[in-house]
């Protein structure tokens, strides 16, 4: 049986309808913050054909659609439009030993093309993840400095995700994270502080347009003020997290998830999970090799060379998203991520049994 994911890479003719109906806002406040709001609505598709995000007033920051946003009082009550209180803010997650969580704050983020042109390029019938993984999780309305440089004039899209797409809720296994790539307005250079409404773990998109001959913008320099806000989680990097490190990490954490950033594929779910897996003894290196040799396989299937002469026939430089889902949740496939489900939670940790799949 071939993977749930393996449709990502063949060339397909069918294209998939877009959305553009997110319901997200932003408020600022008089220091200037930004507040993030989100709706009860599940809208997972955030940009049109463009690439762009398609519900924000042209030349503003303000979004249209902001109806049933959830809000905050300066009181922090959480309240929605209608005026029910949801609760009192709650407590953030923070790591009791740091030292264990060796991510940088500071990093450097090269563009990508976004996942709207490499559709067009590779004939595809879903968007491959054209976000990038910081090893971050943002606590609810804690507020986030975020000191960008190097953007210069470029028109590229620059901005903050929050959320994951399809995420279990370690709170209620039943269901999914309610924050789904939830985007803050797009970021320039200089400092900037956020809040969002809802906590999740952080991306950074950075893409420009191939398709439409947009040149190659230059890597940007971005640095995530310290704080109760942004809160380093189990992150696996290839050729710098150690098993041994891997491990610490997620027999110390106080944030419920993990992340591995492969190569080829960027997989996220419960850190319980991959805990399990990981003592008992599975190699993280093998694991990504193993999914990195599946990519290449569908690359050849798809006659994609990386030495191509031709840079349209040239794998994407996106990544497949595998997601730990909900207990009632099967496989599926759909706009940047996989997501597995139920017991099956192998299938994204263990090689063997990824490979038997």
């Amino acid at each position: 049986m071939r993977p749930a994911w393996f449709t990502f890479a063949l060339p397909l003719a069918a294209a998939l309808p877009q959305y553009s109906d997110r319901n997200s806002g932003s408020n600022e406040f008089s220091d200037g913050t930004k507040l993030i709001l989100d709706s009860t609505r599940d809208s997972e598709v955030f940009s049109d054909d463009t690439g762009r995000p398609s519900d924000r007033n042209s030349g503003s920051n303000e979004f249209r659609n902001v109806t049933g946003h959830t809000a905050w009082t300066e009181h922090y009550s959480q309240v929605n439009t209608s005026g029910k209180s949801l609760g009192p803010k709650p407590q953030p997650l923070l790591q009791d030993d740091l030292s264990k969580f060796a991510q940088p704050r500071i990093m450097t983020v090269s563009a990508l093309p976004s996942a709207h042109s490499e559709k067009e390029r590779l004939k595809v019938s879903r968007y491959w993840a054209d976000f990038q993984p910081t090893g971050f999780y943002l606590n609810p309305l804690e507020p986030i400095t975020i000191e960008v440089s190097g953007l210069g004039g470029n028109e590229s899209i620059f901005e903050i995700l929050l959320g994951t797409l399809s995420l279990i809720d370690p709170n209620d296994p039943n269901t999914d994270k309610s924050a789904r790539l939830l985007p803050a307005p797009w970021l320039r250079d200089g400092r900037q502080t956020l809040k969002f409404a809802r906590g999740g773990i952080l991306y950074i998109r950075y893409v420009y347009k191939p398709n439409e001959r947009e040149q190659v913008p230059p890597p940007v320099t971005v640095t995530f003020g310290d704080g109760p806000a942004a809160v380093p989680f189990p992150f696996y990097r290839p050729g710098v997290t150690t098993e041994a490190e891997w491990l610490d990490m997620l027999r110390v954490t106080k944030v419920p998830f993990a992340e591995h950033a492969g190569e080829r594929v960027i997989l996220t779910g419960l850190a319980a999970e991959a805990l399990k897996f990981a003592e008992e003894g599975r190699d993280q290196v093998q694991l990504l090799e193993s999914y990195t040799y599946i990519m290449a396989v569908q690359d050849d299937i798809s006659g994609l060379d990386a030495i191509a002469p031709d840079p349209r026939d040239r794998p994407s430089p996106l990544r497949i998203m595998v997601v730990q889902g909900n207990k009632q949740e099967f496989a599926n496939a759909a706009n940047y991520r996989v997501a597995i489900g139920g017991n099956t939670t192998s299938d994204i940790w263990a090689q063997r049994t990824l490979h038997r799949s």
